[in-house]
């Protein structure tokens, strides 16, 4: 079994988004775009069954005018012939 988490934290080069449809959805004075963390859980249960767990989330930040959290989670068991 392991187990992987992994941090970043993200950022954007200018203050102002440069290709955007709905310029309200960003502040325009932060460039900080927020944190990214991921879980993975992986287990191999025998030569040809292994399994993962994944999960990741964002937090953010600045760079929106709306902080919300957005998450993802996933299972997969996989069967190898």
């Amino acid at each position: 079994m392991t187990l992987g988490a992994y941090y970043n934290a993200l950022f954007a080069p200018q203050s102002e988004a440069t290709r955007t449809l709905n310029a309200s959805r960003f502040t325009g004075d932060g460039n900080f775009r927020g944190h990214y963390m991921q879980l993975v859980l992986k287990h191999q249960f025998s030569k040809r069954i292994n399994a993962h767990l994944w999960g990741e989330w964002v937090w953010q930040g600045d760079y929106y005018s709306q902080r919300d959290v957005q998450s993802f989670l996933r299972a997969e068991v996989q069967f190898t012939f």
